[in-house]
C-alpha cells in the first residue's frame, strides 16, 4: 500500500462568549459534513469537561453524531481520558461508533491533565498513569477478544465480551505523548501510533516529540519511521496572508486565556501531581502564562496556501512531520463561513500539493 501524508481535524467545541451551546455543536456538526465532503483523512475530538474552552466531555457521544452525518472520513479521539471510566464502558460505546462509522473509528487515549476535572470526576490524579497504562489495555483488549479475563490494580474483568462487536479486527490506537519516556515505550511496545504536539499551550516543542518517538523505536528494535504518528498544528490558510495571521493570532489569544483560567495541572494546593513534573510548574508558567506568538511557532502553519505547502515539505524533510492535525479556530471565535473557507482551500490547494510526501520517512529522521 502506497503512504501518503494524512490530514485530520481537531476539536473540543470551544463556546466563546454570545454562542450557545446549540450554535457550538450545529457548527461543528457542519463543519465535519464539510470535511467530509472536501477530503480530509480524519476528525478528531478531545475530551474535556466543566469549562466552556472545551464543551466536549464524551467525545464518542458526538463521534456516534458525526457517523451520521459523514460518509468516508475516519472518526478520531485526541483523546478520550480511560481513567474517567470503566474499561468496559469505554469499549461498549467505541465499539458502538465503530459499528454506526461502518470500521471508521480510531481510538486516541491520553492520561488526561487537569486538576479541575480529576477533582470533578473523583479520582486520583497521582494514579492517573497507572490507570491510564492498565485501563489502554484492556479496552483493546476488549475489543479484540472475547471472554476477557483480567485482574488489575484498579479494573478487574471477569469472562467479558463486549457488545457489539467493533467492525474492524483491530480498532487503531493512537497514545497522546509530551515528555514522559514512559508513555513513549508504552506506545511503541504496544504497536500504538502516537499523537504528538500539545493543543492546550502554543509551544514550540513538537520537533522534540517526534525526536524522543524515534528514540523510543530505537529502544524497542523496531523501524525507524513516522508512519503512525500524528501531529498537531495550528493553522489557518487564506489566500491573505495578513488577514490568516490575524485571524489566527486573535483564536489563539482568545483560547490561551481560556485556558489559563481552567487548565492548570497543579491542585489547589499548588502541588504538582505524580508523573507531571515536566508538564507543570516552570513549564505551565513559561508556555500558558506567558506564550509564544503563535506565528513565531515553528510548527504553526498560516497564511497563504504556496507558504504553508514550503513549510509542510521543510518540516517534513526535517524531522518526519508526515500526519497532520489541523488546529483550527482554536478559541472557536472565527466565523463559520471563514472556517469552512479554509477548509475548501486546504483541501484544494495545500492536500494535492503534499500528499506523495509520505512515500518514504526521510533518512534524517533517524540520524
Amino acid at each position: 500500500m502506497v503512504r501518503v501524508v494524512k490530514f485530520g481535524l481537531f476539536y473540543i467545541l470551544q463556546q466563546p462568549p454570545g454562542k450557545s451551546a446549540v450554535q457550538v455543536y450545529e457548527d461543528n456538526l457542519e463543519q465535519f459534513r464539510v470535511a467530509d465532503e472536501v477530503g480530509f483523512d480524519e476528525i478528531f475530538l478531545g475530551e474535556h469537561r466543566i469549562s466552556e474552552y472545551g464543551t466536549l466531555p464524551n467525545p464518542l457521544v458526538l463521534a456516534a453524531a458525526a457517523a451520521r452525518v459523514t460518509k468516508r472520513i475516519r472518526l478520531g479521539t485526541a483523546v478520550i481520558i480511560p481513567a474517567f471510566t470503566h474499561p468496559v464502558r469505554a469499549a461498549e460505546e467505541i465499539a458502538m461508533v465503530d459499528v454506526l462509522s461502518n470500521g471508521r473509528f480510531h481510538l486516541g487515549v491520553g492520561r488526561g491533565y487537569q486538576s479541575r476535572e480529576f477533582s470533578a470526576m473523583g479520582v486520583d490524579q497521582n494514579e492517573s498513569m497507572g490507570r491510564f497504562l492498565e485501563s489502554t489495555v484492556m479496552i483493546e483488549r476488549l475489543l479484540t477478544e472475547e471472554n476477557v479475563t483480567a485482574e488489575g490494580q484498579y479494573w478487574n474483568l471477569d469472562d467479558i465480551t463486549v457488545y457489539p462487536r467493533p467492525v474492524q479486527k483491530r480498532v487503531p490506537i493512537s497514545v497522546a505523548v509530551f515528555k514522559t519516556q514512559q508513555t513513549f515505550d508504552f506506545a511503541v511496545e504496544q504497536g500504538y501510533g502516537i499523537l504528538a504536539g500539545n493543543p492546550y499551550s502554543v509551544q514550540a516543542e513538537i520537533e522534540t516529540t517526534y525526536k524522543e518517538y524515534m528514540l523510543a523505536r530505537r529502544r524497542a528494535g523496531a523501524a525507524e519511521t513516522t508512519e503512525q504518528a500524528w501531529g498537531l498544528a495550528s493553522t489557518f490558510v487564506d489566500n491573505d496572508q495578513a488577514r490568516a495571521e490575524q485571524l489566527l493570532r486573535q483564536t489563539s489569544s482568545n483560547y490561551m486565556a481560556q485556558l489559563g483560567q481552567h487548565g492548570s495541572v497543579m491542585g489547589k494546593d499548588g502541588t504538582i501531581p505524580k508523573s507531571y513534573e515536566l508538564h507543570a510548574d516552570t513549564w505551565w508558567e513559561k508556555n500558558v502564562n506567558h506564550p509564544l506568538d503563535v506565528l513565531d511557532v515553528p510548527s504553526t502553519l498560516v497564511g497563504h496556501p504556496d507558504k504553508v505547502i514550503e513549510k509542510l515539505h521543510r518540516m517534513y524533510e526535517e524531522f518526519g512531520f508526515q500526519n497532520v492535525i489541523l488546529s483550527i479556530n482554536m478559541g472557536g471565535d472565527i466565523d463559520q463561513r471563514d472556517v469552512l473557507r479554509t477548509y475548501e482551500l486546504i483541501a484544494d490547494k495545500v492536500i494535492p500539493a503534499v500528499r506523495h510526501l509520505g512515500a518514504d520517512v526521510p533518512s534524517s529522521v533517524s540520524a
